[in-house]
């Protein structure tokens, strides 16, 4: 393979490689980030998994949901405190934990 050839295919592979690093992994966000509360229901977070319990969020949509995690807000029933307690967590790091724990909806 030329060395012209071979520089671009490896440019074109780290790219690939780091598109594909740097995206928000959802499952891995929610693991670290989310799972202390929505895995066991602490101040009112409805579980990951219980579809009743997602019922009322779910009405409103993922964006709205996805809002509710960047703003944060005070409830009846409990809160869920801005950015999910983590103030490093991307706007798109976000969306990816909500989509992943709402993939686990039966």
């Amino acid at each position: 393979m030329p060395v012209k050839t071979s520089f671009y295919f490896i440019s074109l592979l780290m790219l690939c490689l780091s598109s594909t690093a740097g995206a928000a992994n959802g499952a891995l966000i929610y693991e670290q980030n989310c799972m202390a509360c929505h895995g066991e229901g602490v101040a009112g977070a409805p579980r990951v998994g219980e579809a009743d319990a997602w019922k009322e969020r779910l009405s409103k949509g993922i964006d709205a949901m996805v809002t509710i995690v960047i703003e944060g807000v005070q409830g009846y029933s409990g809160a869920m405190p801005p950015r999910g307690g983590n103030p490093d967590l991307s706007d798109e790091q976000i969306r990816a934990a909500v989509q992943y724990m709402l993939e686990q909806l039966p």
